[in-house]
């Protein structure tokens, strides 16, 4: 068997993560790791069931399905820093772009049978989780002047 190809050892030094200065950088970057990806793929051992090579154990080329965590290896930050990525008006639509090609490579590799939906509808279900269980802020416009007073007295009274 060929030895596994790893990106894991992109990032050589253990100190502060690497700083993508504009969306442009990062995406460069990302585009490598999706080359990357295509060019490494798993292999799988099958085994043969019939022919005169019967019950000979093969490896078969399977693609890589491009994670956000993989991407984040290979461009050495972590799960926090991309998200702080996310909030950045000005990589905002990067990552979204980011995110949905992810997204797009593992549903048509789901259609095709190369990926096992189950296994991506978890890893899908547990994001949108994480996603869900973000604190968001709630903004109320109070009309009423007295309704306002009332509101502020309950809001200190609970915090204090």
């Amino acid at each position: 068997m060929a030895a596994r190809k790893t990106c894991y050892k992109s990032r050589e030094n253990n100190g502060k993560e690497i700083r993508y200065e504009s969306p442009g950088s990062l995406l460069a970057q990302a585009y490598k790791y999706f080359e990357w990806c295509d060019c490494n793929p798993w292999h799988k051992a099958e085994l043969i069931r019939s022919g005169a090579r019967v019950g000979e154990v093969i490896e078969l080329p399977v693609s890589r399905p491009y994670t956000i965590e993989g991407l984040c290896v290979f461009c050495g930050i972590s799960l926090a820093t991309f998200a702080r990525y996310e909030s950045d008006p000005h990589f905002g639509e990067a990552i979204e772009h980011l995110r949905l090609t992810i997204r797009q490579q593992q549903l048509e590799g789901e259609c095709i049978g190369v990926y096992n939906g189950n296994t991506l509808s978890k890893v899908t279900a547990v994001e949108k989780k994480e996603e869900a269980d973000q604190p968001s802020e709630l903004v109320i416009n109070v009309l009423s002047h007295d309704t306002k007073e009332n509101l502020e007295t309950l809001k200190k009274n609970l915090s204090g």
